[in-house]
């Protein structure tokens, strides 16, 4: 995969671009949505814990 993207020409590289959405966050290593029409984002860090993002937040909040 990585060998398929170095033979891509610099324009199509150029279309992608990371973008933080939420902070605070302490080694993320999964980030689904709920599906319920919420926008809500779970977040699941390597410690186990999961928080939420919710639509119009910047700081995700502890799953309860």
């Amino acid at each position: 995969m990585a060998m398929a993207l170095m033979c891509l020409p610099s324009p199509v590289l150029a279309q992608f671009q990371l973008t933080p959405v939420a902070t605070g966050l302490s080694n993320p290593i999964f980030a689904g949505h709920a599906g319920d029409g919420t926008q809500r984002l779970f977040i699941v860090e390597q410690d186990g814990i999961v928080r939420v993002l919710r639509s119009g937040q910047s700081t995700a909040t502890i799953s309860d």
